[in-house]
């Protein structure tokens, strides 16, 4: 029963170890480019490293991706009305607003949370 018992804890030990590694994306058609994406620092992935490839991409991170990858760093002076200092994305939407690709809607909102469409990309 013992041996049991530690084979058991042994398979579990050693499938956990697998599974610290895995990731959201290991098994989807585009995890090569977003392995890329990773290793070159364009896309970082939630607060779990989940990177969510079958997700809705707001805004805010569309700007950061974009940012990163055309190194876009410089946030200007201009302030984003719709957009919290405290918010993650507060940068982000100042060097997008500032690099002239994501100026806003009509009433010079550029909505970080909500989903962009393929037409605004």
């Amino acid at each position: 029963m013992k041996k049991i018992i530690a084979t058991l804890i042994a398979v579990l030990l050693f499938a956990s170890n697998f599974t610290v590694f895995a990731n959201d994306y290991d098994t989807h058609w585009s995890a090569a480019s977003i392995d890329f994406l990773i290793e070159n620092g364009i896309v970082s992935g939630n607060y779990y490293g989940d990177v969510n490839p079958e997700g809705i991409i707001t805004r805010a991170e569309f700007a950061k991706i974009v940012n990163r990858a055309f190194g876009y760093t410089d946030a200007g002076g201009e302030q984003v009305q719709d957009v919290r200092a405290d918010k993650w994305y507060y940068n982000e939407m100042k060097i997008a607003r500032n690099a002239g690709y994501m100026l806003g809607d009509a009433n010079g909102n550029s909505n970080p949370e909500k989903g962009i469409t393929r037409a605004e990309v």
